[in-house]
């Protein structure tokens, strides 16, 4: 046997055409378990895309209807919060009409003492005050002076009629104070500001009512010595303005200037660095803008070459 050539298996010998059908058999097979490999295959994807879009709908109806249920709730939860708002709102009223009707008991038992001790004029005032506080008027403004305290000098019934009144007064507008306390923290900052109006027409010098306006007491030192004056209700501004050692008024032409200056004004001069000049001077000098003239206001601080 020559070293060339293969041994063969006994009964294992193909020819060459039996070989090659062996080769063209395997390949037919291979092509068609591919395409049946395939075919499973795009099936699969399919019943993979139909499964899909079966859970997207199915997860798309649950939230639909979760949504829905929660805007239900919503609605439900803001209507029962407007409920609880309405009736704070109404409970709030109710009190603060009980504290006015309160109040004209009281004025009215005050009336009925000055009747019982035979005080017609005293009557009359009392009766006209409770009309006042029943009835305000709607472009009333607080008054700017404070109360003066009760005369020692008067007949003992006088002072103390008038005591009483202003107990009753002050007691029920702290009441209303405290109720104006409550709105305001229960989201009602409408109503809370109506009746801090209600605190100062029924006791005008309820400091703390006046704070909220922006007000504060003021005394006047050049008053002082006056029996019936017990001080005024300004702005801060105003109060800055006419107190400290050089207080200034408000001059209906001039603007705040210095008391003592009202005089010099009048004829005609103007200060200009610590001397006085006249008024033509004075403009012409103010012309250059470094020179203006500056107006301080409550808000403001105006400068000018130009006057005003």
């Amino acid at each position: 046997m020559s070293c060339l050539q293969r041994p063969q298996s006994p009964g294992f010998a193909f020819s060459g055409v039996q070989i090659a059908d062996i080769l063209r058999n395997r390949n037919r097979d291979r092509r068609q378990g591919n395409g049946r490999s395939a075919t499973l295959e795009n099936q699969g994807m399919t019943f993979v895309r139909l499964y899909t879009l079966q859970n997207v709908r199915k997860r798309l109806a649950i939230l639909l209807v979760l949504l829905v249920a929660a805007m239900i709730c919503r609605t439900a939860v803001r209507a029962d919060e407007n409920a609880t708002r309405d009736r704070r709102h109404r409970q709030i009223l109710e009190k603060r009409q009980l504290i006015l009707d309160g109040l004209q008991k009281d004025v009215a038992s005050v009336q009925a003492w000055c009747q019982e001790h035979q005080l017609p004029a005293a009557e009359t005032v009392v009766q006209q005050i409770a009309e006042s506080l029943r009835n305000p008027a709607a472009d009333a403004e607080p008054p700017v002076m404070v109360t003066p305290p009760v005369a020692k000098d008067l007949p003992i019934e006088d002072q103390q009629w008038q005591l009483q009144l202003r107990h009753h007064r002050e007691a029920r507008a702290k009441e209303l104070y405290t109720l104006a306390r409550s709105a305001l923290r229960a989201g009602f900052p409408s109503l809370a500001f109506m009746m801090i109006g209600d605190v100062i027409r029924i006791d005008p010098d309820h400091k703390y009512a006046r704070s909220v306006l922006g007000q504060q007491l003021f005394a006047d030192p050049a008053r002082k010595e006056e029996a019936d004056y017990a001080g005024e209700w300004v702005s801060p501004f105003e109060k800055q303005m006419r107190s400290g050692s050089k207080p200034q008024i408000f001059h209906a032409r001039y603007g705040w200037i210095p008391a003592g200056n009202v005089a010099r004004y009048d004829e005609g001069l103007r200060p200009w660095k610590g001397d006085w000049i006249s008024v033509e001077k004075e403009s012409e000098l103010r012309r250059d803008f470094r020179n203006a003239w500056e107006l301080p206001s409550e808000h403001f601080l105006v400068s000018t070459n130009v006057g005003l």
